[in-house]
C-alpha cells in the first residue's frame, strides 16, 4: 500500500510494499514535496537508502516494541504543537488539563531573551512540569497507536512511569492528571525548608556509589553505563561534587526543585499512596516495567499502587531495567513524547547490540517531518504501520508520478515562467 500527509510543515510521506516476488523488500519514503518525491521514488525502486529512503532489511525482526514515556527534563515550550496543529483531535487531550499548564505548554512568542527564560521556567515549575509531560505522552501515544503502531510493553523515566501506566490502561487520562498533580505537590512539600541538591557524575556507577555512601546522599538515576545522578541534602551533594572532582571524574551540579528520588523527598510517597487508594486503578493490558525493581508490575492493583508510591523515592534503575527489557525481547525502542533523551540512554546502553531507537520529537526540528520520519525508520525496522490515518482530509490521494511544475509562478510582485524568468507585462 502507500500513504502520504501534507500539513503545515509541507511533509510528505509514502510507504510502499513488495513491489515484485523476487524483492519482498518495504520501502518507506519521506519528502519534502512532489519533485522531492519523484526523486526519491526512484531510489525506492531500486530499494537504495538513502536520506528520506527507509529500505527495509529482508529478514528484519523488531522484536517486541517498548514505548518509552520521558520524565522532567524533557519538557519544554511550545513541545509537540506541530502535532497538536496537524492532528486536531489530539487537542481533546488539552481539554481536559488546568488552564495555567496548557498555557505554559504553549505560551505566546517571546521576543526577548527575559521573555524567553520566563516561559521555560514556567514549563519547568515540577508542579506544570508533570502534568504537561503526561500530556504530551499521551498525544504520542494516540496518534502513534492510530497509525498502526502498537506497544508490546511500555516504560518511563521517573515521572513517565505514570504516563506509561496510563498507556497501558491502568487507569484514565483524569486520573493521570491528578496523580501528576499530586506527585509534584508532593515531593515540594516533602522537600521542607532544604529541597535538597542533585548532581550529574559522568563514571561508572561503582566508582560512585562509595563516594555517595560516604558524603551521605545517593545515587538517584543510573541512566547509562556512565551516567549517574546523585541526590540529597544540599551539603552532602556539594561533598560528593567535590570529592568526585578530586578523584579526575566529571560532577556537575543540575538546576533541579529538589533531591528527587532520595529520602529528601520520601514523605511524599505517603500522600501519593493516600491518593491512589481512591484511585480506580486496574490491571495493566501490556507489561509494564519499573524504574525501581527493573521488572514489570504486577496484574495485583493493590501491587500497582504500593510500587508506584514507592517509586517516588526510590532510585531510577534505568540501566539494569533496559537490559532486562532487552533480555525480554524488547528489539523496538519508541519515544514517546518531546524530545529524545531516552533514545539517546538507549543507544548507550545498548551499544552495537541488534537494536531500533525512535524518537517522535526531536528539538529543532519540524513536528509534522520528524514524525513521518519515525515512522518510516518504524516500517524499515519491520514494526507494522497503518498511514490510512494522515490521509483524513485530503481530497485526492498521490499521484503515481510527481507531475510537472507550474508554467507560472506569481509571487505577488511578477509573474514568472517556471525557470524564473519574468513575463513581459507580468508586474
Amino acid at each position: 500500500g502507500s500513504g502520504g500527509a501534507d500539513g503545515a510543515n509541507g511533509g510528505a510521506a509514502s510507504g510502499s510494499g513488495s513491489a515484485s516476488a523476487a524483492a519482498p523488500v518495504q520501502v518507506a519514503v519521506v519528502a519534502a514535496d512532489l519533485d522531492d518525491l519523484a526523486a526519491k521514488l526512484e531510489r525506492a525502486r531500486t530499494y537504495t537508502p538513502g536520506e528520506g529512503v527507509h529500505v527495509r532489511a529482508e529478514g528484519a525482526d523488531p522484536g517486541r516494541v517498548a514505548f518509552l514515556f520521558p520524565g522532567q527534563g524533557s519538557q519544554r515550550p511550545g513541545m509537540l504543537a506541530d502535532l497538536f496543529i496537524a492532528f486536531p483531535r489530539l487537542r481533546q487531550l488539552l481539554d481536559t488539563a488546568p488552564a495555567q499548564v496548557t498555557a505554559a505548554m504553549f505560551p505566546p512568542a517571546a521576543f526577548t531573551a527575559q521573555e524567553q527564560s520566563a516561559q521555560r521556567a514556567a514549563v519547568t515549575d515540577t508542579r506544570v512540569a508533570q502534568p504537561a509531560l503526561g500530556l504530551t505522552g499521551a498525544a504520542a501515544h494516540q496518534l502513534l497507536t492510530s497509525l498502526g503502531v502498537r506497544p508490546d510493553c511500555t516504560a518511563g523515566h521517573s515521572y513517565g512511569e505514570l504516563t506509561a501506566l496510563w498507556a497501558a490502561g491502568a487507569f484514565d487520562t483524569g486520573t493521570l492528571l491528578r496523580l501528576s498533580t499530586v506527585r509534584a505537590e508532593a515531593v515540594l512539600e516533602a522537600a521542607g525548608a532544604d529541597p535538597g541538591a542533585m548532581a550529574a557524575v559522568t563514571a561508572d556507577i561503582a566508582a560512585v556509589r562509595e563516594t555517595a555512601r560516604r558524603t551521605g546522599c545517593v545515587v538517584a538515576n543510573h541512566n547509562a553505563p556512565r551516567q549517574c545522578v546523585l541526590s540529597g541534602p544540599t551539603p552532602a551533594v556539594e561533598e560528593a561534587v567535590r570529592e568526585l572532582r578530586a578523584q579526575g571524574l566529571g560532577a556537575e551540579r543540575i538546576p533541579v526543585a529538589c533531591a528527587f528520588h532520595s529520602e529528601v523527598v520520601a514523605a511524599a510517597a505517603d500522600r501519593l499512596a493516600a491518593e491512589l487508594a481512591g484511585a480506580a486503578v486496574v490491571g495493566a493490558a501490556v507489561p509494564v516495567w519499573s524504574n525501581t525493581t527493573g521488572r514489570p508490575y504486577g496484574a495485583d492493583p493493590a501491587g500497582t499502587r504500593a510500587l508506584l508510591a514507592r517509586q517516588i523515592a526510590e532510585p531510577v534503575r534505568f540501566v539494569e531495567q533496559i537490559e532486562a527489557m532487552y533480555e525480554a525481547g524488547v528489539r523496538t525502542f519508541v519515544e514517546a513524547g518531546p524530545g529524545r533523551v531516552l533514545t539517546g540512554l538507549v543507544g548507550r546502553i545498548l551499544g552495537e547490540r541488534p537494536h531500533t531507537a525512535v524518537a517522535c520529537d526531536v528539538p529543532g526540528e519540524p513536528g509534522l517531518p520528524r514524525l513521518l520520519t519515525a515512522l518510516a525508520e518504524l516500517a524499515a525496522a519491520g514494526v507494522p504501520v497503518d498511514p490510512e490515518a494522515l490521509f483524513k482530509g485530503r481530497t485526492r490521494v498521490l499521484p503515481e508520478r510527481a507531475p510537472r511544475r507550474p508554467g507560472w509562478l506569481v509571487d505577488g510582485h511578477l509573474v514568472r515562467t517556471a525557470e524564473g524568468e519574468p513575463v513581459p507585462g507580468g508586474l
